[in-house]
């Protein structure tokens, strides 16, 4: 959005970089009428937004593996039994594909 505000004068200024960071604090946007912001405002946005993302994308993977963790699951509908992790609630059948809340079975 900064850039596309700011073209027309970038595009024919000697010196882009300084020109494009000059315009981000001087340019206004309205988002609302009656609602003012600077261009600069737009890029902090903007940046807290992607390395907040990142964070929590970050955050929400499983870094690690523990293979101890293995037990005996049977689905409810072919009756089959098949080893795996038992922490996720939802898993696809490996025999007849349907979404189930495996069974533990002991062993």
């Amino acid at each position: 959005m900064t850039l596309w505000k700011t073209w027309p004068e970038v595009s024919s200024a000697e010196n882009p970089f300084s020109t494009y960071l000059a315009l981000l604090w001087e340019e206004n946007f309205e988002f609302i009428p009656g609602l003012e912001f600077r261009l600069v405002y737009l890029v902090v946005v903007g940046d807290v937004m992607l390395i907040s993302g990142v964070v929590i994308w970050l955050l929400s993977r499983q870094w690690f593996y523990l293979p101890g963790k293995t037990g005996l699951l049977e689905c409810p509908f072919c009756k089959k039994r098949w080893r795996s992790n038992p922490d996720k609630g939802l898993v696809h059948c490996p025999h007849c594909r349907q979404l189930v809340h495996p069974r533990m079975v002991h062993k």
